[in-house]
């Protein structure tokens, strides 16, 4: 599907078995799966006010499925050793760009974003702080966006999107586990409240053509990883 420069990129589910890692992971160090893991007694996990930019990336559930791999950098290196982990994700994540690449950019030499963004929208909060276009956090633009839900998503449990580049018109976009949002990253995106009386998790990363790559000194706005080879990106 191709509309306004936002497309959707179908992945094997068996093959790249997303959901059923974090949805372990979720059962195995909380006790609900993925979609009411809001439902926990462990209050220290839910956020007691909306996200705001800046904080959102740092919001517990989210450090806590940082722990689903020993390649990610927690924010707190004294937690991540109590957790039951699954140190799979990583290896498949980097065999799903090795397959868009494959797909997508034919025999064109790519960079990508070594280590994907996961992202919880708990129900009656938002998953990033505010709407948004990348390039206000230092992003290029030749980046294109990659967004994949490890739940379907609908209405105010999903990403919203501008519908064409300067519009501030924004629609959500609506899709099942095992398809991907490609869009560009020029277009504002950004989160609802969610009211739909489930969790939606995810991950989003970006990809660019090597030749479209530009060093800069600019550091991502969390993690504070320059946006360079072997930093930020990674090349394929």
């Amino acid at each position: 599907m191709k509309e306004n420069n936002i497309s959707l990129y179908k992945f094997d589910k068996q093959k790249f078995n997303f959901r059923e890692l974090f949805n372990k992971f979720a059962l195995d160090n909380i006790g609900f799966g993925l979609e009411e893991i809001h439902k926990t007694d462990i209050r220290k996990l839910v956020p007691s006010e909306i996200l705001r930019t800046g904080e959102d990336a740092k919001q517990p559930f989210c450090e806590l499925f940082y722990n689903i791999d020993d390649e990610f950098d927690g924010f707190n290196s004294d937690t991540s050793k109590i957790f039951i982990k699954e140190n799979k994700f990583m290896d498949l994540y980097r065999e799903l760009i090795t397959e868009i690449k494959k797909n997508l950019f034919d025999d064109d030499y790519i960079v990508y974003q070594k280590k994907p963004t996961l992202r919880v929208h708990l129900p009656n909060n938002v998953s990033t702080g505010s709407y948004h276009r990348d390039s206000e956090y230092g992003h290029s633009k030749n980046e294109i966006n990659f967004w994949l839900p490890l739940v379907d998503t609908k209405d105010t449990a999903t990403i919203h999107i501008e519908d064409s580049f300067m519009s501030e018109k924004f629609k959500p976009i609506e899709v099942k586990y095992g398809e991907i949002i490609v869009f560009d990253s020029s277009l504002k995106h950004g989160t609802e409240i969610n009211v739909e009386n489930y969790t939606r998790v995810s991950f989003d990363f970006r990809i660019m053509k090597l030749l479209e790559y530009e060093e800069t000194n600019k550091d991502s706005l969390v993690r504070k990883k320059k946006f360079k080879l072997g930093s930020y990106f990674e090349q394929l």
